[in-house]
């Protein structure tokens, strides 16, 4: 019975630190805040390297979000109908390594006169 019983909690333990390495995301981390106008960015696509990511959304009052990216260097880019995104690069290295990034309007326009959005 002795036996039984160890051979069981070895074999939950195992399934519970199987599913938690499983929970567990430590790769590099692409993060973006938006809270300086949520109502303008919430739901707009998100573009890492030219690839749509997922989209800006909102965790109750909490207006970051984090996206993540190999190591290495990489293109962001915020889809908004009617503003050009200006592009930043960004270098992130490391397991568990955040790069933030505070999206915004941006003062000035493009040479066609569309606002600017992109990161601070």
């Amino acid at each position: 019975m002795r036996t039984r019983t160890t051979v069981t909690l070895a074999l939950a333990l195992a399934v519970g630190l199987g599913l938690l390495s499983a929970c567990v995301d430590d790769r590099p981390r692409i993060s973006i805040e938006f809270g300086a106008a949520p109502e303008l960015f919430t739901g707009k696509q998100v573009l890492i390297d030219g690839r749509v990511v997922g989209r800006l959304e909102t965790t109750g009052q909490v207006t970051r979000i984090s996206f993540p990216v190999s190591d290495g260097s990489h293109e962001v880019c915020v889809i908004v109908p009617g503003y050009a995104c200006q592009t930043r690069t960004v270098e992130v290295r490391g397991a568990g390594r955040k790069a933030h990034l505070l999206l915004n309007v941006l003062d000035g326009t493009t040479e066609n006169g569309e606002p600017l959005v992109g990161f601070q």
